[in-house]
């Protein structure tokens, strides 16, 4: 699936490594989903809530499945994520740059779950 056809048909989406900071791309993602209509969840133990939004401590935790993961995380907190995905029943996560590696991308493929990467996400809603 191309980014754009993931973007056109999928609505609900979990930010993994959003933040407070509005200087981070962790906040600037999950913002730019808002403002283009789509339903993002905050997923980072380190906050209750990013602005009005309640923020989740895992996948595992929010009220409903999102249908695209996105990674905003070390490669190294996201090889843990990919498991995470797995276990929830999740098929697409979204790999912002300097998110993965190759090993990364393998563990993608052996888990099932289709990776979206070597793009961003915010720079692919602008464009559609």
């Amino acid at each position: 699936m191309t980014p754009t056809e993931v973007l056109e048909r999928y609505n609900t989406y979990a930010v993994v490594g959003a933040t407070q900071n509005k200087e981070k791309f962790g906040y600037k993602i999950f913002k730019t989903l808002q403002d283009y209509g789509k339903k993002p969840f905050p997923v980072n133990p380190r906050y209750d809530r990013i602005n009005e939004d309640t923020c989740f401590l895992s996948i595992s935790e929010l009220p409903e499945k999102p249908e695209v993961v996105v990674a905003v995380v070390p490669p190294r907190a996201t090889d843990k994520l990919i498991e995470e995905c797995k276990d929830e029943g999740i098929n697409i996560i979204w790999l912002q740059p300097g998110t993965y590696n190759d090993a990364t991308l393998q563990k993608c493929n052996e888990a099932g779950i289709e990776a979206i990467y070597d793009v961003c996400i915010m720079v692919e809603l602008k464009e559609m």
